[in-house]
């Protein structure tokens, strides 16, 4: 039998081949709609690792935006284009795409922005931005 690594613990190779066994009969579900599948972790009996799939919770689900998120990253349109750039694209999406937006790219998470207006919001994206690109040049500043 094959393993996917040695172990330090002593494992019964019945108790392994068990867990194999239930791995490979576990239904392979779609992710639902609105959700990404999650990345499983590599296993020789093809399914998750059974302590993931004991300990595994589902991931929460904040408000469901009603418009999708713009497809652009705000932090690196604002590192690549600047602030000014960034503020015009901003304009062009209404409130709730902006909230997809926040919510898509984790912009606010002390939750502050849920009763923000549409000008408060745009606002808000643009000072993250600018908040995680000054960070970030931080981190590879060697």
């Amino acid at each position: 039998m094959l393993r996917a690594h040695d172990s330090n613990r002593d494992v019964d190779d019945a108790l392994i081949e068990e867990v194999q066994i239930e791995q490979a009969q576990a239904p392979i579900l779609p992710p639902q709609a609105g959700e990404v599948a999650a990345a499983q972790p590599l296993t020789l009996g093809g399914g998750a690792s059974p302590s993931s799939q004991r300990a595994a919770k589902p991931p929460k689900r904040a408000a469901t935006p009603t418009a999708p998120a713009p497809i652009f990253n705000p932090v690196g349109f604002f590192q690549r284009e600047g602030a000014e750039a960034l503020a015009a694209t901003l304009e062009a999406h209404d409130r709730a795409a902006l909230i997809a937006l926040i919510a898509e790219h984790n912009l606010d998470p002390g939750g502050e922005a849920a009763n923000l207006d549409r000008d408060a919001l745009a606002a808000h994206v643009l000072a993250q931005a600018k908040r995680r690109a000054e960070r970030d040049s931080k981190l590879f500043d060697y």
